[in-house]
């Protein structure tokens, strides 16, 4: 069995391992949303796109789909 001493020193440094993924974590959500909007605005400035096709990446950037892969519906029959 462990001693108290043990577990306590893994406590804290678990708990301190925690805080630095936790906010590791939240500096890459930033960053992906940085990039995301960067690519937004690159595809918007760059004219390439019609109405509707700018319409359906703002859509699928909203539903946190990517936009090259959009995911396939299974068909079902019936």
């Amino acid at each position: 069995m462990r001693s108290l001493k043990n577990i306590n020193e893994d406590y804290t440094k678990t708990k301190a391992k925690i805080a630095e993924l936790t906010a590791k974590l939240k500096k890459l959500e930033q960053e992906k949303t940085i990039a995301e909007n960067s690519e937004i605005i690159s595809a918007i400035r760059g004219g390439k796109m019609n109405e509707r096709e700018l319409t359906a990446l703002l859509r699928t950037f909203k539903g946190g789909q990517d936009p090259i892969k959009p995911e396939k519906k299974e068909e079902t029959n019936q």
